[in-house]
């Protein structure tokens, strides 16, 4: 009897290490974008445009995405997020979410969500919140995925630019690339947001 007793427990407890182990890992995406190279630009440019990783979760009906920078910054006003529901990891994105500055340098705490490429207010779908982390390498988005149609899976994809390049992770490195026609190459990073 003490012997079934002790398999029992072995065997709840194992299931429920698997059981936490699986949610954690289906909770969040992380992307790790390689580092550019630092031959072009000065160290500035690409601390503000260099992006590291992107990392997205679902945390009470909002997507939590996190975009990190090679170095610090204070208003963010060159990293979006690009967000595609239609499940097409190559086409042009559906959203774009926009950090909202003061316009004296410094972030405030909303951004917009606004439909690609309609060049209308950027808060024409809502906005949502933002706030730097990791002592000013990362901007973090909160977006409502009631405000992208609730879609059951949602990709993602971090973007920067200046200097007339971009940097995109997941995708191409255009920052380094003499090349780059001014077009982004879109390719995402899908998540279960529904």
């Amino acid at each position: 009897m003490n012997r079934l007793a002790i398999v029992f427990t072995s065997c709840m407890l194992l299931a429920l290490s698997a059981g936490s182990g699986a949610a954690v890992e289906s909770g969040q995406v992380t992307v790790n974008d390689p580092k550019d190279s630092g031959s072009l630009y000065e160290k500035s440019a690409y601390a503000a445009c260099d992006i590291r990783k992107v990392v997205a979760q679902i945390k009470r009906g909002k997507l939590v995405a996190e975009v990190t920078l090679r170095g610090k910054q204070k208003d963010f006003v060159n990293t979006y997020l690009h967000l595609n529901t239609k499940g097409n990891k190559r086409s042009e994105p559906e959203y774009v979410v926009n950090p909202s500055s003061d316009g004296k340098g410094d972030l405030i705490k909303t951004g917009g969500v606004d439909e690609f490429g309609s060049n209308k207010d950027p808060k024409d779908k809502g906005t949502v919140s933002v706030k730097a982390n990791d002592g000013g390498q990362a901007i973090e988005f909160k977006v409502p995925v009631k405000k992208l149609g609730s879609p059951k899976t949602t990709g993602f994809q971090g973007k920067t630019c200046g200097e007339g390049a971009v940097d995109i992770a997941p995708g191409g490195d255009h920052f380094d690339d003499t090349k780059f026609t001014g077009r982004p190459d879109y390719e995402y990073k899908n998540i279960e947001t529904g």
